[in-house]
């Protein structure tokens, strides 16, 4: 989990999966911008883990108890004002 971390934090990483458009991204300035396109596109809110918001689309638990899912938009929520968020593709959360 301390890598994936590491990789949400140094390696900014937009791959937009689900989110339709680049001026949806562009209008995300502060937490409650995030959650509204995190909303409209479909992603739904599983957990804050470390200080992360983490939205997927479909997300369900594995054997784990992880979630999955095969998109994700995650924001730290004290660095949004920095412009740090990303979308991933198929991680587990």
């Amino acid at each position: 989990m301390k890598k994936l971390l590491a990789l949400l934090v140094f390696i900014p990483i937009v791959s937009i999966g689900q989110v339709d458009s680049f001026k949806d991204i562009q209008g995300i300035n502060s937490l409650d911008q995030f959650k509204r396109v995190m909303i409209e596109n479909s992603y739904l809110f599983t957990e804050e883990d470390e200080g992360i918001l983490w939205y997927g689309i479909s997300p369900t638990k594995d054997e784990n108890d992880e979630w999955v899912s095969g998109y994700w938009g995650g924001v730290i929520s004290h660095q949004l004002m920095n412009g740090h968020f990303n979308f991933q593709e198929g991680l587990v959360c």
